[in-house]
């Protein structure tokens, strides 16, 4: 009997006696890891204020009222106020698999003339880049409240705000 041979012989006896581990294995690699990163979103929560506040997005207010999306990938607060204007919603997201933060857009519901819109403001957090939307506003479809309009530059927005007596200046402090 060669070398070879026996060497095959081995192998095949080991794949036949523990076939159910080596097929599950992959799984409980991928349950375990995600089972510890599961909770790495919440970091992202209110204890991450300070890092907000630093960029230049708006912190998380405790009396929104937090609306679950997918708990791996990503989370809202809706400002549930009926006044317009006012602060509206704010969306983070994460990398569904390294629970990462991603993206996070703060919303407002403004007026301009008699119309309300929303001006949606994004971070990117691998970019390190802002962006500026504005979006009209309607009811909720598909988890979304407008239509996007157009893109604004900052300056826009500080305008848009301001005129609706939501101080950006404060807000926009920090942000290049």
């Amino acid at each position: 009997m060669n070398l070879d041979h026996c060497l095959e012989n081995k192998t095949m006896k080991y794949l036949k006696k523990n076939w159910l581990i080596i097929l599950l294995l992959p799984f409980v690699i991928y349950i375990t890891v995600n089972m510890i990163t599961k909770n790495n979103i919440e970091k992202y929560y209110y204890s991450f204020n300070e890092e907000r506040i630093k960029i230049g997005l708006k912190p998380i207010d405790s009396s929104w009222s937090e609306t679950l999306g997918h708990p791996n990938e990503f989370h809202s607060w809706v400002n549930k106020e009926n006044k317009i204007p006012r602060y509206f919603v704010k969306y983070i997201i994460c990398d569904n698999w390294m629970h990462k933060i991603t993206k996070e857009y703060d919303s407002y519901l403004v007026k301009i003339d008699t119309t309300t819109y929303i001006i949606s403001i994004l971070y990117d957090f691998k970019k390190k880049k802002f962006s500026y939307a504005l979006e009209e506003y309607s009811k909720p479809q598909k988890g979304r409240f407008g239509k996007f309009i157009k893109e604004l530059n900052k300056e826009e927005v500080k305008d848009i705000l301001e005129k609706n007596g939501i101080p950006a200046s404060a807000y926009f402090q920090s942000v290049p």
